[in-house]
């Protein structure tokens, strides 16, 4: 899967410099260009795993060389353009956001479909037939994969799956919707990162690249890249991209590629530009030599610069098993033949790799617990796992889950990695998982369950023995955020024991692997206070301005360092203070 992605770029680069070459009419800077768009961080990135939007992204690539290299002169180019638009249109339709702009261009340009009306029902049915693809859904109609995938047994079933229904076509989850702060920090973050992955220097040529692009004489390609950069100034604000956990940072990255491609594009016209425009000021002709050698030798080295500063945190990915070993520690947190609920692609899937693909723990059973109201999932659930009772489907979630859980949890231990809200009923943590335990059910002294939790971590990989130890790679240093959870449970439990000292240890792991995680900070700081370990608890705790959740919790935490901990009087009565102006009514 890996290699697909890997083939992909290493294809796209071939019709880049395709593209370049002609727009530039120069084989270095095209050769250049290439190499730039390809050290990128998040294109060698997502080269190297299995990424959807590197085959995106490689359709980008040849419709760009169609329209732009070879220009479209005849009818046979015309039908290869249209049926590489409808493979990449139903690929994914990412896509879409260059259609427009491409589509204007071919338009300005007088390209050959505009001219042959007769041929237009040849160009419509080779668009379509890139969706013949999805025919395989119907051949695997009924086949029961652990995959969350429903194949479709019916026109309506294919539809919503071609029309993305289930999540949407623009946003992050079916959960994310747009907000205008969201817009604004989503829109601000995407100039972050063109700054960071290009750097100073190459932020610098692109701003030369869109000068040289709105002095174009050539009003079809002038207007064509106005338009897709308006275009992607309005998808990234759109899609109001929630940028609180590295996951969806890491998600919001994989959108990067296309602009980047470009933006490197945009990045060689403002070289060349300010090349020539430091060639005009020098008269000397070995000065001139010069200054064109000079100019050449800095390009290869900003190609090294960026080679360089990616290619050790790309590397590090080649050996790591963080992945494996987080879905190993999931699976080894339960009995045999258990049923787990997770929730979240980095759990899900790192697990499901592991029982599926290396076999291991083929007893557990993994049911989404979101989707028993769903009667095709419970087909499903059913053709898996015959022997899981199932309940009947009621409009309250909560009551369908609730029986499910009643029928089951005799038979087989239920695991989860969130507690559910379930009444007369009890989740207890249980190493990185939480365990259920039904009505009238013994529940296990506290003695005993740290003992258990304690033998569970003994057991579990240090998520930091791989390359996060090095560098947090976005995507992968979200299985952090579940260990770092699975500390602050743990760290719950034996604080309501009162072994302050062991609990404070266990949420200092936690703070480690996520140190933005502000309920842990405050537990973390209440345990400090417990012990006496006063600096510390105000060093974890900092000013009380960046808390941005209930502040009464918060100055509580702070009355306690101050006034049991310093023992210092005016500071706990410059809080209490502010606790009371809290409680104050508005009116």
């Amino acid at each position: 899967m890996t290699l697909l992605s890997s083939f992909a770029i290493a294809i796209t680069r071939i019709f880049l410099f395709l593209t370049l070459r002609k727009l530039l009419k120069s084989d270095y800077l095209a050769l250049c260009g290439a190499f730039i768009f390809s050290f990128l961080y998040p294109v060698w990135l997502f080269s190297s795993i299995p990424e959807v939007i590197t085959m995106v992204i490689l359709y980008l690539a040849i419709l760009m060389y169609l329209a732009f290299g070879a220009n479209i002169k005849t009818a046979l180019q015309m039908r290869i353009f249209f049926f590489i638009l409808g493979l990449a249109t139903f690929h994914n339709y990412l896509i879409l956001l260059v259609i427009p702009g491409i589509c204007f261009y071919l338009y300005r340009t007088k390209t050959i479909f505009f001219k042959k009306i007769h041929d237009r029902l040849i160009l419509f049915l080779l668009f379509f037939l890139g969706g013949t693809p999805y025919f395989y859904y119907l051949f695997r109609a009924g086949t029961v994969t652990p995959l969350e995938t429903t194949f479709p047994s019916n026109l309506v079933d294919l539809l919503r799956l071609i029309a993305r229904s289930d999540y949407g076509i623009f946003r992050l989850s079916r959960t994310t919707f747009f907000s205008l702060s969201a817009a604004t920090t989503s829109l601000l973050n995407f100039f972050n990162f063109i700054l960071t992955d290009f750097k100073i220097i190459g932020t610098f040529f692109i701003i030369a690249g869109f000068v040289t692009i709105l002095k174009m004489k050539d009003e079809a390609m002038k207007k064509f890249f106005i338009i897709q950069f308006i275009i992607f100034v309005v998808f990234f604000f759109y899609t109001s991209f929630p940028l609180t956990i590295n996951f969806t940072i890491g998600t919001f990255e994989k959108y990067l590629l296309i602009p980047y491609f470009f933006l490197t594009v945009a990045l060689l016209l403002g070289f060349k530009t300010i090349n020539g425009l430091v060639n005009n000021r020098l008269h000397n002709k070995t000065l001139k030599i010069a200054g064109a050698a000079a100019f050449s030798i800095s390009l290869l080295i900003y190609c090294l610069i960026l080679f360089i500063n990616n290619s050790p945190r790309i590397l590090l990915l080649k050996q790591d098993f963080t992945a494996e070993n987080f879905g190993f520690d999931v699976l080894n947190s339960v009995e045999k033949n258990s049923i787990v609920n997770l929730k979240g692609d980095t759990i899900s899937y790192n697990s499901l790799f592991v029982k599926e693909v290396q076999h291991q723990r083929r007893d557990v059973k993994f049911i989404n617990f979101l989707r028993l109201n769903d009667a095709k999932y419970q087909v499903k659930i059913s053709k898996l796992y015959p022997n899981i009772k199932l309940p009947a489907i009621n409009s309250n979630y909560d009551i369908t889950v609730h029986d499910f859980l009643l029928f089951n949890s005799e038979r087989f231990p239920i695991y989860s990695n969130e507690p559910l809200n379930t009444k007369n009923s009890s989740w207890l943590p249980m190493g990185i998982l939480w365990k259920y335990y039904s009505e009238g059910k013994s529940l296990p002294d506290a003695k005993g369950l740290i003992v258990s939790n304690i033998l569970l971590w003994n057991k579990y990989h240090s998520p930091m023995s791989g390359s996060l130890a090095k560098f947090r790679s976005l995507l992968l240093s979200d299985v952090l955020r579940t260990y770092s959870l699975g500390h602050w449970t743990f760290g719950e439990l034996l604080f309501k024991d009162k072994q302050y000292e062991f609990s404070s240890s266990e949420y200092e792991q936690a703070f480690n692997l996520w140190p933005d995680n502000t309920i842990n900070i405050l537990a973390f700081a209440k345990s400090l206070i417990k012990v006496k370990q006063c600096n510390r608890a105000k060093e974890i705790l900092g000013p009380s301005e960046k808390y941005r959740v209930d502040l009464k919790e918060v100055y509580k935490i702070y009355i306690d360092l101050y006034a049991n901990c310093y023992k210092d009087s005016k500071n706990a009565e410059e809080f209490m203070n502010k606790f009371k102006q809290l409680n104050k009514p508005l009116y």
